[in-house]
């Protein structure tokens, strides 16, 4: 199964560039993640003619906190069997489950926002086989940062996604700046537009996925960043300068996931107390020294590199290495 996966389109669906981008993607299943609409006005009948004229067999969608006129476009929805809308419900597909909910945490006088305690309760409905979970609003601190750096994720939604072992895919959008994929691939904030509002973000797809098993994602420039530290971990020698920069790891945020893989590779690596670290002007990064001292009882290592990479790997790779 070839999944693409969007969310917060707000009218702007029926650009023929997004619309080609969704076609060529050869998906056999579509997952919207809600705020569909375009205004207070729009009763979503373009969003369900759009959908049903896409050549993908099957359309699974919520809603947001944009999306007033949900129940027209409920009903209307109705009318095609491939369309399916889901209010905290679920539908299986071809032996996938599929649980929605368009609900978000408050703020502004918007439809489908309540509080987390009663989201605590709406999320406990979540059934313990679903496969993938579509969410109008993010779990906290997963891809749920705003431009003004406040996280706007639901505690009670990351609480259970923990407790559902047999869950391979949360899908959201709602907070368009914090678009992309979590290192972990399990997470996904598939918002079509950007924070102004545009058109710029492409349509995510799952290459693979099964029931049985997982899902398969073209490689990410994180996955590059890893399969680059596999290969050359090996081949630092004792003695040998490691030139640094500070640099995100991620097109929008800091990536714990990833931050913590590359830590405990090189400190794998790193364990002869030859290997001496510096900045990319030749200086000594002396609290990265410290931080390894007060760390020495927990890592069999002599360094801990944080959040930098070696500025060789990031360059072979094309990663930005200007000072974040």
């Amino acid at each position: 199964m070839r999944i693409a996966c969007i969310s917060d389109t707000h009218g702007q669906h029926e650009s023929k560039k997004f619309t080609q981008k969704l076609i060529d993607s050869g998906a056999d299943m579509l997952l919207h993640a809600g705020d569909l609409q375009a205004n207070r006005f729009d009763n979503g009948f373009s969003f369900i003619n759009w959908l049903n004229l896409l050549p993908i067999k099957h359309k699974v969608c919520t809603f947001g906190n944009h999306d007033f006129n949900y129940k027209e476009t409920l009903k209307y929805s109705k009318k095609f069997d491939n369309i399916h809308f889901l209010v905290n419900e679920s539908v299986e597909i071809e032996r996938i489950k599929i649980f929605g909910s368009p609900y978000s945490l408050p703020f502004g006088n918007w439809a489908f926002m309540e509080s987390d305690d009663i989201l605590k309760e709406y999320y406990s409905k979540i059934p313990e086989d679903t496969d993938i979970l579509i969410t109008h609003g993010a779990p906290f601190s997963i891809l749920d940062k705003t431009w003004t750096g406040v996280r706007t994720g639901s505690v009670s939604l990351l609480e259970r996604v923990h407790e559902l072992d047999n869950l391979k895919l949360n899908l959201f959008g709602h907070i368009h700046e914090s678009y992309g994929i979590d290192f972990t691939g399990k997470y996904v904030n598939a918002s079509s537009l950007n924070e102004e509002y545009k058109l710029k973000n492409d349509p995510i797809v799952i290459d693979r996925f099964w029931w049985k098993g997982g899902i398969v994602f073209p490689k990410s420039r994180d996955q590059e960043v890893v399969e680059l530290y596999n290969r050359k971990a090996s081949s630092i020698k004792e003695g040998k300068f490691v030139s640094l920069k500070l640099t995100m790891l991620s097109s929008n945020d800091y990536n714990p996931d990833l931050f913590y893989f590359i830590t405990e590779t090189v400190c794998k690596v790193g364990s002869n107390p030859g290997i001496k670290i510096v900045d990319t002007k030749g200086r000594q990064l002396s609290n990265v020294i410290r931080v390894v001292k007060s760390s020495a009882k927990t890592y069999p290592t002599k360094i801990i590199i944080a959040h930098h990479i070696f500025e060789s790997m990031a360059q072979e790779i094309g990663l930005d290495t200007k000072i974040s």
